[in-house]
């Protein structure tokens, strides 16, 4: 595609407030501001814009048409509560083309660097144009994921506020605009707005056209202590870890800022005895540990790894009842949305029991695993319950086993990142035990934690991970016998 060389242009727009917060829709101005912008093929995309910087490689673009650079202005800026509307031309061969924008305003993530970073998510194709990615930085930091510096040694707009608006057409054409943010846009800040969805974001917008490095790693203590996570051996009244074999990490350039993905999701749980007629609580919560070396930097949340399907089931031994079950957690639809269900929120999960008339039924751990495998072969009956209240159907016969399965939810951002606990996705069950009948003699008996999950990359199915793990415990006689 041909395209004139032309000066990118941010035009003047009248201004009536420059508030933090616009309480109407209020159009805004701004100074004039001009850079070049690049036009690019999304074959072409990785070859440049993904990897160390290579000025030979973007000469001999340009010497071939691949790479080329256009021009562009912004109009009609108006800000309505938390909504960003602008007008948006763009120069096209010999014509020009002007698209109306508008997005919910969001927090960036390299506001865990401290850059004042906000994205405006645009949800749908403009007249045929998707925008994959509109990032407002107000900050005067260097700012080192310019895809023009990286690939240039011209100066950039980076160690001012500035604004990013990559744009693909419906034939693979992309658009990467960089310009200096307008004066009224320069009191927006990214502390005002939730979370950003990640594929919107500055990480993962170009996920699906840079090279990848994927890849399975052993988890070692070294691995564990990386992820701040601690190994202990299994044993009761404390919290046990179980982990996969493997963790996963993906590998791969944006500009020339390299980010290394790495995800390893696992089990935290605790059991104890019985040592009276009181209740006894177990626990088995399910949490993700993750992080992106972005340029050096770790980041938290913006893993392109996740995990779904999660089934847990918990099988007590004899002389024991489970009587009800308390679940709390945070996650997200699998479907993608952004949308966030935590304490207080309602979700549909699959339940199952297993229950008898008798008080010993449950005395190896053959017998054990026989119940919980027959609930895995039946199908679920699916209720409604809400994250951090009792769910208590479990009552009526003794009942041995439960199982609980969340088919439509995943979990991938970093369950306890430093210095905050369960502010990432989790899934926790605690369930309420206790002593039935009256045992004549202490005895030592065996209870069953089974766990599987789907390890899910970018929308994609990887594998689904097992787990059996005995949960071996006393039940102590009423006389101490």
């Amino acid at each position: 595609m041909k395209t004139k060389i032309l000066s990118l242009l941010l035009a003047t727009v009248y201004f009536l407030a420059l508030f933090t917060n616009v309480a109407a829709s209020e159009p805004l101005s701004s100074a004039s501001t001009s850079n070049e912008a690049f036009v690019i093929s999304k074959d072409n995309f990785s070859q440049v814009f993904s990897g160390p910087k290579s000025e030979a490689m973007v000469a001999k673009l340009f010497s071939e048409k691949s790479l080329s650079t256009t021009s562009a202005f912004v109009t009609n800026i108006q800000l309505t509560e938390d909504v960003l509307s602008c007008s948006l031309t763009v120069a096209i061969g010999d014509r020009y083309i002007t698209l109306p924008i508008s997005g919910t305003l969001a927090s960036g993530v390299r506001t865990q660097t401290g850059m004042n970073s906000i994205i405006v998510e645009v949800p749908d194709k403009v007249n045929g144009y998707t925008v994959r990615l509109f990032e407002i930085i107000n900050d005067q930091k260097e700012d080192t994921w310019l895809l023009y510096s990286s690939v240039t040694s011209q100066k950039s707009v980076s160690g001012q506020p500035h604004m990013r608006i990559y744009l693909e057409d419906n034939q693979g054409i992309l658009y990467l605009f960089e310009c200096a943010l307008p004066k009224a846009l320069q009191k927006l800040y990214a502390s005002d707005y939730p979370q950003a969805d990640k594929y919107k974001d500055a990480i993962l917008w170009a996920t699906d056209i840079v090279e990848h490095h994927i890849e399975e790693f052993p988890v070692t203590g070294e691995v564990l202590d990386d992820f701040g996570l601690t190994s202990n051996s299994r044993g009761l009244d404390e919290y046990t870890l179980w982990a996969p074999d493997s963790g996963y990490r993906d590998t791969f350039y944006v500009g020339n800022t390299k980010n290394i993905c790495s995800s390893l999701p696992y089990l935290s749980y605790m059991h104890s005895n019985l040592e009276s007629s009181a209740d006894t609580t177990w626990v088995a919560s399910f949490k993700v540990a993750e992080h992106n070396n972005c340029g050096g930097t770790t980041l938290y949340g913006y893993n392109p790894f996740y995990y779904t399907n999660l089934d847990i089931s918990i099988a007590c031994g004899n002389y024991t009842t489970i009587l009800e079950s308390v679940h709390e957690g945070r996650m997200y639809e699998f479907n993608g949305s952004t949308t966030v269900f935590e304490y207080g929120s309602s979700i549909t999960i699959g339940l199952l029991k297993h229950t008898s008339n008798s008080h010993h039924v449950a005395s190896t751990f053959a017998t054990v695993l026989g119940i919980l495998d027959n609930l895995a072969d039946l199908p679920l009956v699916y209720d409604e319950i809400e994250l951090g209240s009792p769910y208590t159907k479990l009552s009526g016969k003794t009942v041995l086993a439960v199982r609980e399965n969340l088919t439509d939810r995943r979990f991938s951002e970093c369950t306890d990142q430093p210095g905050h606990d369960e502010e990432g996705d989790y899934f926790t069950i605690h369930i309420d035990v206790k002593r039935l009948g009256t045992p004549q003699t202490t005895a030592t008996t065996t209870g069953l934690l089974m766990l599987s999950f789907d390890v899910c990359y970018s929308g994609t199915k990887k594998h689904t991970l097992y787990a059996t793990l005995p949960l071996g415990y006393t039940v102590y006689a009423p006389n101490g016998g």
